[in-house]
């Protein structure tokens, strides 16, 4: 399985790799923002993408997805800390994609991952 990881908390997203690694995925890349998101989102056409809600820059992280999943048909697995009713709402309004509210364990990060990406992997 190959993940994309959106986070703007470089902590954060060298965690989500190691907990990646730890569970046979490879990581495709690390970004910061939704543009470069997208941009690696096309050029590598990763299995899955793990996006935070709230990103650097003027695109949130569930605009991005929405561009990623429109343009590309890649899974999303949302990691978040806004475990809030809007976010739910929006998140819950793109049809399939996952939520896992900061921290997630590995047990949730791997069975959500192979979830937003069915039986393939």
């Amino acid at each position: 399985m190959r993940a994309l990881i959106v986070e703007d908390e470089a902590i954060v997203a060298v965690a989500l790799a190691d907990i990646l690694d730890d569970i046979g995925a490879e990581t495709v890349g690390l970004v910061r923002n939704g543009y470069a998101a997208i941009a690696l989102a096309e050029r590598h056409r990763p299995d899955v993408v793990l996006m935070d809600v709230g990103l650097d820059g003027d695109m949130d992280g569930i605009e991005a997805a929405r561009i990623i999943r429109e343009r590309f048909q890649i899974p999303i697995v949302f990691v978040t800390g806004n475990d809030n009713p809007v976010t739910e709402l929006r998140v819950a309004a793109m049809g399939g994609a996952e939520l896992l509210i900061k921290p997630p364990s590995v047990g949730e990060i791997d069975a959500a991952l192979r979830h937003a990406c069915g039986s393939k992997h």
